[in-house]
């Protein structure tokens, strides 16, 4: 996403929320911390606005792919969100769901 946010306008005044798994996720990979740092400073000139609701602590470990899918898409749901996402399974299974999802 802040590819797109360095390159054009698409998604400015979206407000982005990150749920705990994908907050769990990616905070322990170089290129998660990046991102989240990249979005930080997008939500810190006004471009978008971040929220992170739950508590990283509530996910359990151990958990599969399918069922971190289906808490990400619960959250969507919860939020009213968009699903901007990269998999396709996971597009897919959002769909199904009656979830928008943006798929890059």
């Amino acid at each position: 996403m802040s590819r797109d946010l360095n390159s054009s306008r698409f998604f400015e005044n979206f407000t982005v929320i990150l749920s705990p798994v994908v907050r769990k996720e990616c905070d322990g990979t170089p290129r998660g911390k990046k991102e989240f740092e990249e979005l930080a400073k997008f939500d810190s000139i006004g471009r978008i606005r971040l929220e992170s609701p739950g508590k990283i602590d509530d996910v359990p470990k151990g958990l599969s792919g399918k069922e971190r899918d289906e808490r990400i898409i619960e959250d969507c749901i919860k939020y009213n969100a968009i699903l901007v996402t990269g998999d396709k399974s996971m597009h897919a299974f959002a769909s199904g769901k009656n979830v928008f999802t943006i798929y890059l």
